[in-house]
């Protein structure tokens, strides 16, 4: 993770397509879910820990990238 938050652009993108994931993953307990009750009556199709994890995983890492200016800022600081 540590990798994406050194580019922006990177860190913003991961962020996007984690929450685009996430949110594909919600509609897609809707959408599978007749077909899924019927393959396995005994396990209800949720994607909601999935989704969780994903839109944990983009935030943490657009964390990160804001967290990286701030510290390069307050270095540049203390040369002053």
């Amino acid at each position: 993770m540590q990798r994406r938050a050194q580019v922006p652009q990177q860190a913003a993108l991961f962020h996007n397509d984690c929450a685009f994931l996430a949110e594909r993953l919600l509609a897609a307990g809707y959408v599978y879910a007749p077909g899924l009750a019927a393959a396995a009556p005994s396990a209800p199709a949720q994607f909601v820990d999935a989704a969780q994890r994903l839109r944990a995983a983009g935030a943490a890492v657009l964390r990160e990238q804001a967290r990286t200016p701030t510290s390069m800022l307050s270095a540049c600081q203390k040369c002053w």
